[in-house]
């Protein structure tokens, strides 16, 4: 994971995506990073100080790439088609167990987020019906 942080931080820098710049594209390269780092359980205060943001703030971009996403926005797609390029297929996605996940959760918080998996079903040692 220390890799792709340290490459979306040289990406970060190079695209100057930590200015106050609201330009769609830049806005859509932010959205796609955030959410990468976000997929690979990075935390949000630390997406957050990438980009020289507030958390809520992270968890705004999130969502709105979620939503553009699932609506299949052609502009976002041409926006982030560079950074696919640069990402896509590099990094696996995360694989979860809820043996580990269970085993090791101590607040009301780790077993919030058991929850959330379970119902999302992301867990790869279940089988879900």
């Amino acid at each position: 994971m220390e890799t792709l942080i340290n490459e979306v931080k040289e990406v970060i820098s190079r695209e100057g995506l930590d200015k106050k710049d609201r330009r769609r594209q830049i806005v859509h390269a932010r959205f796609y990073l955030m959410n990468l780092l976000r997929k690979h359980e990075v935390k949000l205060k630390s997406i957050g100080e990438l980009f020289n943001m507030h958390h809520a703030t992270v968890v705004h971009g999130i969502n709105q790439y979620q939503d553009l996403k699932q609506m299949k926005d052609r502009l976002l797609d041409e926006d982030t088609r560079h950074l696919q390029a640069i990402f896509e297929g590099r990094y696996k996605e995360p694989v979860f167990s809820v043996y580990y996940d269970v085993c090791n959760a101590v607040t009301r918080h780790d077993f919030k987020v058991i929850q959330s998996r379970m119902e999302q079903g992301i867990y790869s040692d279940v089988n879900y019906k």
